[in-house]
């Protein structure tokens, strides 16, 4: 079972599977260390190594995209869930259902993005003192923006939809979403290749992000090359919700929100 030790750290054993060798599993400590921004193992209690001693493994948890139940992916092991990164899944086992359901929680619980708090309040006063106006304007806010063009053909006035743009991410993970149904022989461009894959990478991660028209914050996994900046559903995406060209980027400064 895992517990709080005197530093304020989660701690506890469990098993991990070997990255090499699936249902090969070894027996580590683990430790949520926020200190370090890190879910480190050792071999043994720190208490019972000699002083000084290192873990053999760690895991950042500006990394860790989720921890969740691995009975599908392990359905002949018991108590396992999964820590996603960006990189890979590490397949952990814990001593019980309890224990399991404990580390995913304090796993999600650490290496959850915190919104600004400001903001937040920001948001509840707003929403306390909407009108019936407001719900309006919000509707209509909401629905999808349509331009025309207006052309004259035969003496007969003829309006044609165009595409407008939108900033929400709601309309372009539809749009990806049927884009990524539709099979294609073509190479594909740069900017729809997996995040980690083919790109010169030079910083990815997840973030929250506010939404444009909805203003509540989603998590994101942004990742910046050289062409720009691009960001995901999640890290398993394949196609960007949006990707901002390098020529568009005038500048980037810290948010008064903080």
């Amino acid at each position: 079972m895992p517990y709080v030790d005197r530093h304020g750290r989660t701690c506890g054993y469990a098993d991990i599977e070997d990255q090499n060798q699936v249902g090969k599993f070894y027996r580590r400590y683990f430790i949520i260390a926020n200190d370090v921004a890190a879910f480190e193992y050792y071999m043994d209690n720190p208490l019972n190594l000699p002083k000084g001693s290192r873990p053999v493994g760690q895991i950042l948890l500006s990394t860790i995209s989720t921890a969740r139940d691995a009975a599908k992916l392990r359905p002949k092991e018991q108590f396992c869930f999964a820590v996603s990164t960006p990189d890979k899944d590490y397949i952990l086992r814990a001593d019980g259902e309890e224990d399991k359901v404990e580390w995913m929680n304090k796993l999600n619980n650490a290496s959850r993005i915190p919104v600004p708090k400001q903001k937040l309040e920001e948001n509840e006063n707003v929403e306390n003192e909407k009108t019936d106006d407001d719900t309006l304007e919000g509707d209509t806010q909401n629905r999808k923006i349509i331009s025309y063009r207006t052309e004259i053909v035969g003496g007969v006035v003829v309006r044609t939809p165009v595409e407008s743009y939108s900033d929400s991410d709601s309309g372009d993970e539809e749009k990806n979403a049927k884009k990524s149904t539709l099979p294609s022989t073509s190479p594909k461009p740069p900017h729809l290749i997996p995040a980690t894959i083919g790109r010169n990478v030079i910083k990815s991660g997840f973030c929250v992000k506010q939404g444009a028209v909805r203003k509540n914050w989603k998590r994101r996994f942004f990742v910046l090359d050289n062409l720009g900046i691009s960001y995901f559903k999640s890290d398993q995406d394949k196609v960007p919700i949006r990707t901002i060209p390098q020529k568009d980027i005038t500048s980037c400064k810290e948010s008064p929100l903080g």
